[in-house]
């Protein structure tokens, strides 16, 4: 292995730490405000599950935070198949900034400010299907 290389894998396993840290505490906020679905302004989609934070890029791109293995994976935009984060030779760039939205809209004491809770299981309903409701009403 020559030295370049080496230096790109330790920066990408520092990245990767950091990363699973900023997914792990966004996680953790959004499922204790009880969100399960959320779409920002940007147009990305964030999923929760009982072990998963997923998110996707409006380009169909994803990012994969398992809470129980403590892993990010990734799949490109135009890709197949989910690459793990130290494997994956494109852009981190809007993974990252996923991210980190997500960390902001579950540190956020109001995160409709930021995007639509589609799916919450404080209400069993999101905000949508709820206006909807109301307007059949």
């Amino acid at each position: 292995m020559n030295e370049q290389s080496d230096g790109r894998r330790q920066e990408l396993a520092v990245g990767h730490e950091e990363q699973k840290g900023f997914a792990r505490l966004a996680y953790m906020e959004l499922r204790a405000k009880g969100i399960q679905r959320f779409r920002d302004e940007a147009g990305r989609e964030y999923w929760l599950s009982d072990q998963k934070l997923q998110i996707i890029l409006p380009d169909h791109s994803e990012v994969h935070y398992n809470i129980g293995s403590n892993t990010i994976q990734v799949m490109g935009p135009g890709e197949t198949q989910f690459q793990g984060y130290e494997e994956y030779t494109g852009d981190f760039t809007p993974f990252v900034e996923a991210i980190g939205m997500a960390q902001t809209i579950g540190l956020s004491e109001a995160p409709s400010e930021l995007g639509t809770v589609l799916n919450s299981v404080t209400t069993g309903q999101g905000e949508t299907t709820a206006g909807v409701q109301g307007l059949l009403r």
